[in-house]
């Protein structure tokens, strides 16, 4: 029996550096299912004239910011031959001095808050 006592708690003391691990690898199973589809989304950051823009997997492009300070503003229609089709959340995030913007028939969405901030 004295033994057995032993490896009971050999057994015990082992379990909770494993259930460490399990809670370990769930944190980072939910973290990946958060962080990967946004960045599985977009394919590259890049600018075009004032516009900073994404390439979306599905070959498109998505305006995320505005640098310059322009009063009025057309959004391209396509980037280095790639359709924009959307405008990023935040894009134009405190364009203070924008007074009118074009945006093209290829843009068929516009993210929440895109153009928060604007007067």
């Amino acid at each position: 029996m004295f033994f057995k006592g032993k490896l009971s708690k050999k057994r015990i003391s082992m379990k909770k550096p494993r259930n460490l691990v399990c809670l370990l690898l769930s944190v980072l199973l939910l973290a990946s299912t958060l962080v990967l589809p946004s960045a599985a989304l977009r394919a590259s950051a890049e600018t075009y004239g004032d516009f900073k823009y994404t390439v979306l997997n599905h070959g498109t492009v998505e305006i995320t910011g505005y640098t310059g300070s322009s009063e009025n503003v057309t959004i391209p229609s396509s980037i280095n031959g790639k359709a924009v089709t959307s405008i990023g959340s935040r894009a134009f995030y405190g364009c203070t001095s924008l007074a009118s913007i074009v945006i093209p028939d290829s843009v068929t969405s516009i993210r929440g808050s895109a153009f928060s901030g604007c007067s």
